[in-house]
């Protein structure tokens, strides 16, 4: 039998069935929006890589944490942070869809920087320079608030931000490089991930 807590974590409810939907929409991002294969090893790739697995180790603590019941959130609290996960999860998939769709073809993994590249200048990329990464930093750190693991939740935007960081210094870095002083005037109109703070 399973202990009152784990069991009120773990019992099927409309929460966690919408949270299962969503998530399920999440993952069809790779089929909706698929990336060009590149067998060349770049450093691009290799950030990708880390930020797959960033996003996947924190998940994976976070529901070890739940399950063995390290600091779970229980009772009326839970219910509370699970409503502000799926509302996290819904604005997440919202920001990231969206701006995959405005990208378009210019959307790819790897990243691919071109001199002549057009700058996409609408939807999202009209206040930020990163929405993409925005919507997956919320989605990333949804499932732990939603499982009622504070200390999931903390390892999962550490994890999750310091990773997307370092991939934006390294793009924007390429971008600058590449472009030239294009692409440093439309940065410069713009916040890197969070209006008005950042």
């Amino acid at each position: 039998m399973l202990d009152p807590t784990l069991n009120q974590l773990l019992s099927p409810t409309p929460q966690l069935a919408l949270a299962t939907i969503l998530t399920i929409t999440w993952l069809l991002e790779f089929k909706l929006y698929p990336s060009e294969i590149d067998t060349k090893p770049t450093r691009f790739k290799a950030s990708y890589r880390s930020i797959l697995l960033a996003i996947t180790t924190s998940i994976i603590i976070s529901i070890t944490l739940t399950i063995t019941q390290i600091h779970n959130l229980t009772g009326q609290t839970l219910t509370t942070t699970r409503n502000l996960g799926l509302l996290t999860m819904t604005i997440g998939l919202i920001i990231r869809y969206w701006s995959l769709h405005t990208l378009g073809k210019n959307f790819n993994r790897t990243v691919k920087v071109e001199r002549k590249q057009r700058l996409i200048c609408n939807g999202p990329y009209r206040k930020i320079r990163h929405p993409s990464y925005l919507g997956l930093i919320l989605l990333a750190t949804s499932v732990p608030i939603i499982l009622g693991q504070p200390i999931g939740t903390l390892i999962t935007l550490t994890l999750t931000t310091t990773t997307l960081k370092w991939r934006m210094d390294y793009e924007e870095k390429t971008m600058e490089q590449k472009i030239g002083s294009r692409y440093t005037e439309w940065k410069n109109k713009r916040y890197r991930l969070i209006p008005p703070i950042y």
